[in-house]
């Protein structure tokens, strides 16, 4: 789920995660689980309509029992799935998902006003549109600058917000305030964290992590670095096919370029 040039405070795209202070109602909890892994197992097969099929079901169930626990996931399955519309260039499709998920996320925000995760995730969803408006790069940029810095005061230990932070540095421009080198730092601690607090069932985010940390290492031209992420991803899923046939193809291009360009 790669950004192009676009995105402030996001996870190609990514979303993943589980909800901070979201109450989850007995009777949906499994059904939750079950929406959650089939999304990462659509992640990893590169199956995106089936996401969206998912997500739609979601929604539906939704309607039904108003579980705030699937109204949080449902927040990031469209984190999770709008920046690669975004990347394969569906505008149309990202825009009016996006109008969806700030409904469900305003929604959410009304009853937990301070769960940090979800300030990351607007931060994230005002880069969204930012990336289909770009006219409106000033106030969208402030806006979800400030968010993540909100969202980082709240809770500087979440490692889902230090994600989030990392994002933001990774894909804005250093003339807005981007900064490859200290994503990188912040990469790597969101990663550790997740790690250790056993958050990576399941979690198609914490695959997402890794890209972005290999992304970021082949901005800063760590390319041995960037292999080791992808070889660490393809021993956490061996057959995420966007890794093995795209991402390290592509790496293996930039390394030949570069020992022919010594």
């Amino acid at each position: 789920m790669k950004r192009k040039r676009h995105s402030i405070g996001i996870l190609l795209l990514s979303l993943i995660m589980v909800a901070v202070g979201a109450p989850v109602k007995a009777q949906t909890t499994a059904s939750i689980d079950e929406y959650r892994c089939r999304i990462y197992s659509y992640y990893v097969d590169g199956a995106m309509n089936n996401w969206v099929a998912t997500l739609n079901s979601m929604e539906s169930r939704y309607t039904k029992d108003r579980s705030d626990g699937l109204l949080f996931e449902i927040v990031k399955c469209y984190y999770g799935y709008i920046p690669y519309a975004l990347n394969r260039e569906y505008m149309v499709q990202a825009d009016s998902m996006l109008d969806r998920a700030f409904q469900y996320l305003n929604r959410y925000q009304v009853k937990y006003p301070k769960d940090a995760e979800a300030i990351a995730i607007y931060s994230s969803f005002l880069g969204f549109r930012l990336a289909i408006h770009p006219f409106k790069a000033l106030t969208l940029g402030v806006q979800s600058k400030q968010l993540i810095a909100k969202a980082m005061d709240m809770a500087p230990n979440n490692p889902w917000v230090l994600l989030e932070q990392a994002n933001a540095l990774l894909y804005t421009p250093s003339l807005f305030g981007g900064n490859p080198e200290q994503a990188l730092k912040i990469y790597n601690q969101s990663i550790a964290l997740i790690e250790k607090q056993g958050n990576t069932e399941c979690s198609w985010n914490y695959l997402n992590a890794y890209i972005n940390l290999a992304y970021c290492q082949i901005k800063l031209k760590q390319y041995a670095a960037a292999q080791q992420t992808y070889n660490r991803l393809l021993t956490i899923a061996p057959n995420f096919r966007w890794v093995k046939q795209e991402l390290v193809p592509n790496l293996q291009k930039k390394i030949a370029n570069a020992r022919m360009n010594r």
